[in-house]
C-alpha cells in the first residue's frame, strides 16, 4: 500500500522522535546531563509543541545505577551514597549560587521537598566550591557560612552536597546548569530535566508523584551495576 504524502510526514516525524527516544534512553543509563540536553534539544526541532512528559518520562528500563555522590561536606543532610538511598526517590539538582535559573528552580524544588518528603523523596542539591561568592573571594569555611546563610534566606530545607571539585560533573556530564537528575526506588534514573523553562518544571513534577506512586523494590529487583 502506498502512503500518502501527509502519511509519509508523520511516519518519518514519528520514527525521528523514536530516535530521539532511544537517544534520551541512552541519556539516562550513563547517565548524561548533555546527551539529554542534546536530545531534547533536537525533539523541540521536530516538535516545539510535543509533550515532553509523554516524549521521556518514561523510558526503556536500564538496570545501570548512576555514579556515587562525591561530597567533601554535607549541609542540613546526613552523608549518603546512592545506594544507600534506595528504596526511596532520589533527585540530584546541579546548581550553583550565581546560576540565575538554577535560583528560579529552587522555590519549586522546596515545595516538591515539602509536599513528599514524608512519601520517600530526598532532593540533594549538587554544587562546588567556587572560593568566592558575590565578588568576594572566600576561604573555605567562608563558603560554608555563605551557602547555610543562602540556604535560610531562601528557607531551603533539603539537603546539600558540596565537592571540591567538579567530578559529580563529569561523572554525570554536566553541561549546563540547573540539570536535576530523578532516581527511582530502585536506583536506576529515570529522568532528567535541563534549565528551568515551566515545561521542563511541570514534566518534572510529573515523574517526581509517578516514581512516588510506584512501590518499593524487592531484593530481586533492585538496580545492580
Amino acid at each position: 500500500m502506498l502512503l500518502s504524502e501527509t502519511e509519509l510526514k508523520l511516519k518519518k516525524k514519528d520514527d525521528a522522535i523514536a530516535a530521539v527516544q532511544e537517544m534520551n534512553a541512552l541519556s539516562l543509563s550513563l547517565p548524561s546531563g548533555n546527551l539529554h540536553k542534546l536530545a531534547l534539544r533536537r525533539l523541540l526541532q521536530i516538535d516545539p509543541y510535543i509533550d515532553l512528559f509523554k516524549s521521556l518520562g518514561d523510558p526503556h528500563a536500564t538496570v545501570a545505577a548512576p555514579p556515587e555522590i562525591v561530597a567533601n561536606e554535607w549541609i542540613d543532610q546526613q552523608a549518603a551514597k546512592i545506594s544507600d538511598l534506595r528504596g526511596r526517590v532520589v533527585l540530584l539538582d546541579f546548581w550553583a549560587t550565581w546560576c540565575g535559573p538554577c535560583r528560579v528552580t529552587l522555590p519549586r524544588l522546596q515545595k516538591w521537598h515539602e509536599n513528599y518528603k514524608d512519601k520517600g523523596l530526598v532532593i540533594i542539591g549538587m554544587t562546588t566550591f567556587e572560593g568566592h561568592a558575590e565578588g568576594k573571594q572566600l576561604t573555605r569555611a567562608q563558603e560554608l557560612d555563605y551557602l547555610r546563610d543562602f540556604k535560610k534566606k531562601l528557607h531551603l530545607s533539603y539537603g546539600f552536597a558540596v565537592a571540591d571539585a567538579p567530578e559529580n560533573d563529569r561523572n554525570y556530564s554536566i553541561s549546563s546548569i540547573p540539570t536535576t537528575f530523578l532516581i527511582d526506588r530502585r536506583g536506576v534514573v529515570r529522568f532528567i530535566s535541563v534549565g528551568s523553562n515551566d515545561e521542563e518544571s511541570a514534566a518534572l513534577g510529573k515523574m517526581i508523584r509517578k516514581l512516588i506512586d510506584e512501590p518499593a523494590p524487592t531484593n530481586t529487583d533492585s538496580a545492580k551495576r
